[in-house]
């Protein structure tokens, strides 16, 4: 991969953390306590950004930590960005286990 793509694809997954980040110290001030990954509203210009970056496994593991359940997914929009089938089934069979 040539470095200016490479760059770029970084810079979308870097985007859509700090959304992540921004979205969660709202919910933060919202509420007056830690917001759970479940109650994050994310629009579609930040799941625009996951779904143009080459890293989804990172973006996804980074996002959710150890946090792995159906309803934090969901809150990350994952069934629109995370694109392999395969191991999005694999990571939505973990969480119903």
């Amino acid at each position: 991969m040539k470095p200016y793509l490479e760059a770029q694809v970084y810079h979308c997954a870097y985007r859509f953390w700090v959304s992540v980040q921004l979205s969660h110290s709202k919910q933060c001030r919202i509420y007056g306590r830690n917001a759970h990954i479940e109650e994050l509203t994310l629009d579609s210009k930040t799941m625009a950004w996951a779904l143009q970056s080459d890293c989804k496994d990172s973006l996804l593991d980074i996002c959710l930590g150890d946090e792995l359940s159906w309803p934090a997914m969901r809150a990350l929009g994952i069934g629109f960005w995370f694109t392999d089938v395969g191991q999005l089934r694999a990571r939505v069979y973990l969480c119903m286990m």
